[in-house]
């Protein structure tokens, strides 16, 4: 998605970034693995907790 992104970016602000794949290739996996089963974890937790 961000290399067919990328002439739009040019297109639009003159300037692209190269680290966004890096950073993609970072977060995506550590959403998937970390904040999506906690996310889903504290949905079944009680609301009234406190």
């Amino acid at each position: 998605m961000t290399i067919g992104l990328v002439p739009v970016l040019i297109l639009m602000f003159s300037q692209t970034s190269l680290i966004s794949p890096v950073a993609n290739a970072i977060a995506i996996p550590l959403i998937c693995i970390v904040v999506v089963p906690l996310a889903l974890l504290g949905s079944f937790l009680p609301v009234d907790w406190y």
